[in-house]
């Protein structure tokens, strides 16, 4: 963790883009820790980074899958939860990236209502 707040730290003052997979490394750690609030929060920051700027693609989506599946999970909002996972998911799509689609696959088919 502290490798992660020194990213998040370096970032911040010189390209706050940069910190968006910090922010979702960052926010990884939080939730395994038990700190849902904080997680949240970290990925709603990296989400908005990306979606503001360019960050790399699989980091958007990254942020939005981890994003999304938190928020499903946590009853924070299950319906925002389950659009962020589909949307991240068509984006995978988009960039091909086949090994992260039959992740989101898996769990949107274990997660319908």
């Amino acid at each position: 963790m502290p490798y992660v707040a020194h990213g998040l730290a370096f970032f911040a003052t010189r390209r706050p883009v940069d910190s968006a997979m910090p922010l979702v490394l960052s926010a990884r750690c939080a939730y395994a820790a038990g700190q849902r609030a904080r997680a949240l929060e970290e990925l709603e920051r990296a989400d908005q980074l990306c979606r503001e700027h360019r960050c790399h693609p699989s980091i958007g989506e990254n942020a939005r899958w981890q994003l999304g599946k938190l928020m499903y999970e946590s009853r924070a909002d299950r319906a925002r939860g389950l659009a962020l996972v589909r949307e991240a998911r068509a984006l995978f799509e988009r960039l091909r990236m086949p090994k992260e689609i039959a992740l989101l696959d898996a769990w949107l088919k274990a997660h319908r209502r």
